[in-house]
């Protein structure tokens, strides 16, 4: 399976992984028993014919185009990429006004599943706490070791205190404690008051930090308020108890046809969407523009733009029949797109009118395209080759006529927009001079 790739270990054995400490990659024929240092030749694996991918945009994790890449030449060379400091998505403020911080102490790892059942491990560091400093102790009467609830605004946590190390308005509370191994009824998982977000590249969950308040365990006639209870337990019972039901519905349903007759799937609703917008289109190519634009090399571009539209309606309407599209909205939403974006004027020359009908154009054709966008997983998530390579054709020529329209735009505009021409009240007056500006 790693073979040919920058991790090859075809050459890698049983024999050899006996003893020693280990193989280090790649293990080839070149290098039987593992190579000591990667790069010794200064080249690294970003030929673009050999990446995987071409990375990403750091901020907003889209995806770099073939051509982007390219265009960084990397030649062999590593490629180092630099972020901007992004602040931290939540800040502490006068409900919240610690800023928490989640991270590891040294006898643990992750959720404790191994580590958690090592003794001498769970011996020197047996239960969650939170960290925070002196003088934040101080203004809230806290003692070492005394429980408190910390929390944020999606959960809270129930710990025991530490007093030290740390600075004033933090506080820290490691993560390795969930509710395997717990005792007792208490909430304790730190992850229950981070930031329900990502980062864009990796997908890796933000959960190292938020805002909190602390409060006391305050003891009254025997009872403790301010309890934070550990609620996913409960939250596994009932899962488990809605299976189970799940189970009796099913077999209930088994004999009617009425469940299945109450189900909507949403990708006819897309697909129908999609296909209306074209129709629309088409129109646009054979109605609109024209009356708006008046130019011999826009007018003869149309014939090709409709016919464009039409063998993307051709292909896609196999894919129709079979999931039967649903016409419920997309028509009125294409429609509705069309008279907001091309401007409202009678049929006339005005070049500016035509520059704005083009910019219309795009616009339009980028709706078509997010369509596309979502239907392209949607066809690989069904196996079915007929629909993914529908959407790859409709794809490629929306991006050609796309492509048509951007290059009239820069070619229009620099003579639309500098060039003067009469005020608008004179317009209609001096007919002549408009022309004589618009020959300019």
């Amino acid at each position: 399976m790693s073979y040919g790739r920058p991790c090859d270990c075809s050459e890698l054995t049983f024999e050899k992984l006996t003893g020693g400490s280990g193989i280090q990659w790649p293990c080839t024929k070149e290098y039987p028993n593992g190579k000591e240092r990667l790069f010794t030749d200064y080249k690294f694996f970003t030929d673009p014919d050999y990446c995987e991918d071409f990375g990403h945009d750091l901020e907003t994790g889209a995806l770099y185009t073939r051509a982007q890449y390219q265009a960084m030449n990397p030649a062999g060379r590593a490629i180092l990429k630099a972020a901007h400091h992004k602040a931290p998505p939540e800040a502490p403020d006068d409900q919240f006004p610690l800023f928490l911080s989640t991270g590891r102490n040294v006898f643990h790892f992750h959720t404790r599943t191994k580590t958690g059942r090592a003794r001498r491990l769970q011996q020197a560091d047996p239960q969650p706490f939170v960290r925070m400093s002196d003088a934040d102790a101080r203004a809230l009467y806290l003692t070492e070791g005394e429980m408190v609830v910390v929390r944020s605004r999606r959960g809270s946590v129930e710990l025991p205190v530490r007093i030290g190390e740390i600075n004033d308005g933090h506080v820290f509370i490691p993560f390795h404690f969930g509710y395997f191994d717990s005792k007792d009824p208490r909430s304790r998982a730190a992850n229950e008051l981070t930031v329900a977000e990502w980062d864009p590249v990796s997908k890796q969950p933000m959960f190292k930090s938020g805002a909190v308040r602390i409060e006391k365990c305050i003891q009254k006639e025997g009872r403790k308020e301010n309890h934070s209870k550990e609620e996913q337990t409960a939250a596994i019972r009932s899962v488990k108890q809605k299976k189970g039901q799940g189970k009796v519905r099913v077999a209930n349903a088994s004999n009617s046809q009425s469940s299945a007759e109450e189900r909507l799937r949403r990708l006819e609703l897309w697909l129908g969407a999609t296909h209306q917008a074209l129709e629309v289109l088409n129109d646009i190519y054979k109605d609109l523009i024209p009356r708006l634009v008046h130019d011999p090399e826009v007018y003869s571009g149309l014939e090709v733009m409709r016919r464009i539209t039409l063998d993307i309606l051709r292909k896609l309407n196999p894919v129709i029949s079979r999931y039967h599209e649903s016409r419920q909205y997309g028509r009125k939403v294409a429609t509705s797109l069309r008279d907001s974006l091309f401007p409202v004027v009678e049929e006339g020359s005005d070049a500016y009118e035509a520059l704005v009908a083009l910019q219309a154009l795009d616009v339009f054709l980028t709706y078509i395209e997010g369509h596309l966008t979502a239907l392209s997983p949607a066809s690989q998530a069904l196996w079915d080759h007929e629909f993914v390579d529908a959407v790859k054709f409709s794809q490629n020529d929306i991006q050609r006529q796309k492509a048509w329209a951007t290059q009239h735009i820069k070619v229009k505009s620099p003579q639309t927009l500098l060039v003067p021409v009469a005020a608008p009240d004179e317009l209609h007056s001096d007919e002549s001079t408009l022309s004589g500006y618009l020959r300019c």
